[in-house]
């Protein structure tokens, strides 16, 4: 009786069925197996050298391939690894030591691949032999696939070599349509790309996907990217303890490409995460603490500072934007923290970091803090005026933004200090907790930071910084004054404002042809703020005159009204003139001199403006004109007041007909971006134009004939 081992039986079908499954594939490349000789050779009209090089079957020289043990392998990837790291030996071949490795690669692979395609025919070979092969060639492959970007080739035959070497589920098929049907694919929820096999070491792995992730980026192929790097996240994720210490460079490489392609495809929300996770992982695998843990070792610390901050920066600019001001503020700390740790050093002999780098790192930290104080703090200004007005401002449509901080660097920083209780609120906190005492707390912390910025950024040397930081304190008071319900709080408040910026004009060197731009946002803001002045003190004497009718303007109150609104147009023009060439300018025009610009209305044609910045052109125009309206008589000056207000009222006529002709000549002018942005954006003010330059003339009359005062109605 005879005893059949029933594992033997197995295995001898599996062979069975794999020798059958060859024979097939090469039966559709044209290909025969030769019993009597023990050769692959080409069918019946076949030209071996056409077949696909993946099928690694028409270069062997005996047709028979060979195996090789692990010593005599090793050195083929030694010397294959030597030549590939070797700069070029002549720079008009830049690749002929890359080309000759490839070569010596490409011999191995398609030895082993011959002889474990016979060898899997004949069934005779043990499986242990084969699987070994198998991981010979997938070793192989990686190489190539590297080499393959090396010298340009692109990234579709990088992944080719990937689909070999780390997927030999694929053997003996054509591996050019499998990479067209991935690449056709571009990826998505389920690109159906297939599997890893354990063939290919997890380091290389983990590697070779890397580099085909990054170079399909580099195509715009941005799907399969983020498949092919999640594809390596995961490889990491089940590998064992042991494998992951060979993995932390190459896993922190995939989390910094992922961030970069989700970023590449609009979502910003993957992108940050992932931007966070590889911040985080920079941290823990680069910086080294003291030995009792409660500082850092700079001189052990291999982390790239100055770059480090720059990224979490743009992270708690991402963070501040969606309302997680917690961890903006705690990205900001951080930043902080680990820049101050290494300026304590600047003055030891084993810095190699760049000092005056990470300095200004420093005061773009305390920049990016007041901006995402600032940013607090006009919520709470909108929400205030919202209130104010009775408006519903949607903010049971805000979504709740997570407590937990996303990372946490202090569990790597140590003493590293906490947010301010006002940066831990979410939206909806801060909209119910808006009060001035709140604001000013917001305020206070974003004065500090702007201090200590401008500290670095100085005017000689940083213009632009300077100057944009002092626009943002400005802003900051405005923005506070909105808040505060004293009227000479918010007067003072305001004169705060002008303060912050005014010397900058008054102290000149700001070349109007190199920071033109920048020269308009200034002008801009500081009328404003004087414009606001103006109408702070109107509405208070209105208060007057509502309490008593028969209260009458103080000179004194009068000569204050007409100095903000003069200031306030004196900035306004200057605005305006930034739009003038030189040679349309009007002749004998002065700044210094009211009598220059009172009525200075110009033809359109004269004047170059672009459609994102009309809204602001008209609005100058539209801003003089209501201040024209609202000057009152100060007896003070030769005509004692009257004559001047009647000029007043006149250019402020001619300025409002002057928007209102500039306006309907622009809407008529067919631009359709011109035209969408006045149908959105000054609608209401050239109705208000139109309806002044009715009502003015009335108004002119009766302080020519009855000397009477106007506060102004526009």
């Amino acid at each position: 009786m005879t005893v059949t081992d029933p594992a033997l039986v197995q295995k001898t079908e599996e062979q069975n069925g794999r020798a059958k499954l060859m024979l097939e594939q090469l039966g559709k490349m044209g290909l025969e197996f030769d019993r009597n000789t023990g050769a692959v050779v080409p069918g019946e009209g076949v030209d071996v050298s056409s077949l696909p090089k993946s099928v690694a079957l028409n270069g062997a020289a005996d047709g028979q391939g060979r195996f090789y043990d692990a010593k005599e392998f090793e050195q083929v990837l030694e010397e294959a690894d030597k030549n590939l790291r070797m700069a070029p030996a002549d720079e008009k071949k830049p690749f002929a030591e890359k080309y000759k490795a490839r070569d010596a690669l490409e011999t191995a692979r398609v030895n082993i691949e011959t002889k474990r395609c016979l060898a899997m025919i004949e069934s005779s070979t043990p499986r242990e032999k084969l699987v070994l092969a198998q991981r010979q060639v997938a070793r192989i492959e990686y190489r190539l696939g590297t080499t393959a970007l090396a010298v340009e080739e692109g990234s579709a035959k990088a992944l080719e070599h990937l689909v070999v070497g780390a997927m030999p589920q694929f053997f003996g098929q054509d591996v050019a349509d499998l990479v067209e049907k991935l690449e056709k694919e571009d990826g998505g929820s389920d690109p159906n790309l297939p599997q890893l096999s354990t063939a290919l070491p997890l380091d290389e792995a983990l590697d070779l996907l890397n580099t085909c992730g990054a170079a399909n980026a580099n195509r715009e192929k941005f799907k399969l990217s983020v498949e092919l790097l999640k594809a390596a996240e995961r490889l990491y994720e089940v590998a064992s303890a042991e494998d992951k210490s060979e993995m932390e460079d190459l896993h922190t490489q995939t989390l910094f490409f992922l961030a970069q392609t989700w970023g590449h495809l609009g979502d910003a929300g993957n992108s940050s995460l992932y931007c966070a996770k590889t911040t985080y992982r920079q941290l823990v695998m680069n910086v080294v603490l003291t030995a009792d843990g409660k500082d850092l070792n700079v001189k052990e610390t291999s982390l790239d500072v100055e770059d480090w901050t720059r990224n979490v920066m743009t992270l708690a600019n991402y963070y501040a934007s969606i309302g997680m001001h917690q961890q903006a503020e705690h990205c900001l700390q951080a930043s902080a923290h680990l820049a101050a740790i290494f300026l304590k050093h600047t003055d030891s002999p084993d810095t190699d970091f760049d000092v005056i780098g990470l300095r200004e790192n420093m005061a773009q930290i305390d920049r990016k803090r007041a901006e995402t104080y600032i940013g607090i703090l006009n919520l709470c200004a909108e929400t205030h005026m919202y209130k104010l007005a009775g408006v519903q401002t949607g903010d049971d449509e805000v979504a709740e933004q997570p407590k937990d901080l996303i990372v946490d660097y202090g569990a790597e920083l140590p003493n590293l200090a906490q947010p301010a209780e006002f940066m831990k609120m979410n939206y909806k906190e801060i909209i119910s907790a808006v009060s001035y005492d709140f604001a000013r707390k917001i305020f206070l912390s974003a004065n500090a930071a702007l201090e200590r910025a401008l500290k670095f950024y100085e005017f000689d040397g940083f213009v632009t910084d300077h100057i944009d930081l002092c626009l943002i304190r400005a802003s900051a008071y405005g923005r506070l004054s909105l808040l505060e319900s004293d009227e000479k709080r918010k007067q003072a408040m305001q004169l705060k404002r002008v303060q912050a910026i005014e010397p900058i004009m008054e102290a000149g060197g700001i070349n109007e042809e190199a920071y033109c731009g920048l020269l308009k946002t200034l002008v801009h803001e500081i009328g404003s703020a004087y414009m606001d002045m103006h109408e702070l003190k109107s509405e208070r004497i209105e208060g007057k005159i509502k309490k008593d009718p028969s209260y009458r303007i103080k000179v004194v109150e009068a000569k204050k009204m007409n100095d903000f609104a003069f200031s306030a147009m004196r900035y306004f023009t200057h605005f305006i003139k930034l739009y003038f060439n030189k040679t349309s300018m009007p002749k004998g025009f002065d700044l210094q001199d009211r009598s220059t610009w009172v009525k200075l209305c110009v033809a359109p044609g004269k004047v170059s403006v672009e459609a994102d910045e009309i809204l602001g052109y008209l609005g100058a125009h539209f801003k003089i004109a209501r201040l024209l309206s609202k000057v009152v008589q100060d007896w003070e000056g030769e005509d004692l007041g009257k004559d001047r207000m009647v000029k007043a009222l006149e250019g402020s006529f001619e300025r409002f007909e002057y928007v209102v002709s500039l306006a309907e000549g622009l809407q008529a002018s067919g631009e359709k971006e011109m035209k969408d942005k006045l149908e959105e954006g000054f609608k209401q003010q050239v109705e208000l134009s139109r309806e002044m330059a009715r009502l003015l003339p009335v108004k002119i009359s009766r302080v020519i004939q009855f000397n009477q005062q106007f506060l102004g109605a526009a």
